[in-house]
């Protein structure tokens, strides 16, 4: 299974879909907590994803971000789109890598 991410970014030229690699990330079997790939229909599976923004993105950007897990065949399995928006920079005591929706 492979994980994509495509930000919808609204501009004066109506909503534009840009795609967003995920590097490692994307491979979604490896990041499964409670299961293991293959996964079986109707099974309840925990996953996590970390995500690293750019830093030329503007603070205060808003977005929406759809993730979409895609079998082996690019048959969808999953899909959800969240609204985000760019926050100032943390420092290194306060960055939390976990995000829980």
């Amino acid at each position: 299974m492979t994980t994509l991410a495509t930000a919808y970014l609204t501009t004066i030229l109506g909503t534009v879909p840009i795609p967003y690699g995920l590097g490692e990330n994307a491979v979604t079997c490896n990041f499964l907590t409670n299961t293991y790939c293959p996964v079986v229909g109707g099974e309840v599976i925990q996953y996590t994803l970390n995500m690293y923004i750019e830093s030329f993105f503007p603070v205060d950007t808003q977005a929406a971000i759809e993730f979409r897990i895609v079998d082996d065949s690019n048959s969808p399995v999953m899909c959800i789109r969240v609204p985000i928006r760019i926050a100032a920079p943390l420092t290194f005591s306060e960055r939390n890598s976990t995000l829980t929706v």
